[in-house]
């Protein structure tokens, strides 16, 4: 009777309570899910199991710990190193034990998102900004022209923020920042959505003149530019709004010192905003009706001419160059120019030559500048190459010969010869353009050897020759 009541009793367990008469079975189908710096788990419900225990570890083959145990069937594990890969297992348990382990599944967490993606216009150009986060290798910057779904990679970075250059005024755009490291990439950042409205480009032709002390500006219309503004920049750099709000493509600078340096640049603003402005131009007012300065000249020889040159004096539109044989002169005109410099070819070996420059306006001539003065003597051949030797190099065995430098010399002829006498016989040319004062014969055998050298210019070749003579002994 007693068999009869516990069997009816287990019965009464199995069919209305749930309870299990054994332990349960192994769970099936786990996954792991990678999440944002954390990863979830899901497998199949198991009948009859009050809990699950959950293990892990960082290698499949490896110690497992138990983490964490539940009683539904998923479990999110969180705050994983986003470069680690993690290996996770699962088995079931109630009050009559526990199942076997599950299969081992791996996955490593989902890398942080990029967060607050920010943009900002820097003149021409979109700058993307964001916060940067951790274990990351690069980003990439994925674009949508409008406001859809179909991104692009548009470029990767390694820093939290780009500069995209190649925007198109009144065009839209969408982005998104994505993290990335060896082992993935995160969701998608916030997005942004940006209609471009860039101000106007810098004004082209920008140009200034002196005047009285006044500086005329003047610039080619910039298309949809409102207005433009002037700055003025001084020696140290510090900028200065000279005049704003200018709807004329010109504007006269007032109130100058003559005779003193000044920089000016413009920029152009619409609705839109101001835009970059223009290179800065040195300007010098002047007055046209005063006579130009004297200016300050040096002389020097340039290949077979001699050069005149100066220093440019503001006001002066051209410049008169004279000569003069004896110091002080009486100067005769050789020529007048724009340029700051002159080539006079014609003169006489020996003889020394006196330069002066006048500046010149419609107001009439300066005085004359310093005077500078030079001497060209007629090259002559080099002289012949001293205290030509040779010697064995360690460890390579090689013979190199040497000498001191010619004076005036271009470079040097290198023969060999046969014998001592005069003229030499058998000459042998072994190099005819050494630039230094050494050559390398290379490995010589054992024997008596023989060389002349020559040096040589523009002039000609020296007279004479240097001869060494020398004898290899090889063992």
């Amino acid at each position: 009777m007693k068999k009869v009541s516990l069997l009816v009793v287990m019965m009464f367990l199995v069919l209305f309570t749930g309870c299990s008469l054994t332990p349960p079975k192994t769970p099936q189908n786990l996954v792991a899910k990678p999440i944002e710096k954390g990863i979830e788990l899901y497998w199949d419900g198991v009948n009859g199991a009050k809990e699950y225990k959950v293990y892990s570890s960082k290698s499949e083959s490896g110690e497992y710990t138990e983490i964490g145990n539940t009683n539904s069937n998923n479990y999110k594990i969180t705050d994983l190193d986003a470069e680690t890969i993690y290996f996770f297992k699962v088995n079931a348990k109630n009050n009559l034990g526990s199942s076997d382990d599950s299969e081992v599944v791996s996955a490593s967490p989902k890398l942080e998102k990029p967060k607050n993606l920010k943009y900002e216009f820097k003149g021409y150009s979109l700058k993307l900004t964001w916060d940067s986060v951790e274990n990351v290798t690069t980003y990439q910057i994925l674009k949508s022209e409008g406001d859809n779904k179909n991104y692009s990679l548009l470029n990767t970075t390694e820093k939290n923020y780009f500069t995209i250059t190649n925007i198109v005024n009144g065009k839209n755009y969408s982005f998104v920042v994505k993290s990335k490291n060896t082992l993935g990439v995160s969701d998608a950042s916030n997005k942004i959505f940006i209609t471009v409205k860039l101000p106007p480009t810098p004004p082209q032709n920008f140009t200034v003149s002196s005047g009285n002390s006044t500086a005329l500006l003047t610039w080619d219309n910039v298309e949809k530019a409102d207005f433009y503004n002037i700055y003025q920049k001084d020696a140290e750099g510090a900028e200065t709004l000279v005049a704003g709000n200018i709807e004329k493509n010109e504007y006269t600078v007032e109130g100058l010192q003559n005779k003193t340096k000044y920089y000016f640049a413009v920029s152009s603003s619409n609705s839109n905003g101001e835009g970059d402005k223009t290179e800065y131009k040195l300007i010098t007012p002047y007055n046209p009706d005063e006579k130009p300065d004297a200016t300050t000249i040096s002389v020097s020889k340039s290949n077979d001419s001699i050069k005149i040159s100066w220093n440019k004096v503001i006001g002066a539109t051209s410049y008169k160059i004279y000569y003069s044989t004896t110091q002080g002169g009486t100067y005769h005109k050789l020529k007048e120019t724009t340029n700051l410099y002159y080539y006079d070819s014609y003169f006489d070996y020996d003889t020394t030559y006196y330069y002066v420059v006048k500046s010149i306006n419609k107001a009439g001539e300066s005085e004359y500048s310093n005077e500078d003065y030079i001497t060209i003597h007629k090259l002559q051949p080099p002289l012949v190459p001293t205290n030509f030797t040779a010697y064995i190099d360690h460890p390579s065995g090689d013979v190199i010969l040497t000498w001191d430098a010619s004076y005036t010399a271009k470079y040097y002829k290198l023969y060999k010869i046969k014998y001592y006498d005069t003229p030499y016989q058998e000459i042998t040319v072994v190099n005819s353009s050494i630039y230094t004062t050494s050559y390398n014969l290379g490995y010589l055998d054992s024997g008596e050897y023989i060389y002349a050298l020559s040096a040589v210019n523009d002039a000609g070749t020296s007279e004479q020759y240097s001869i060494y003579g020398f004898t290899v002994t090889r063992r």
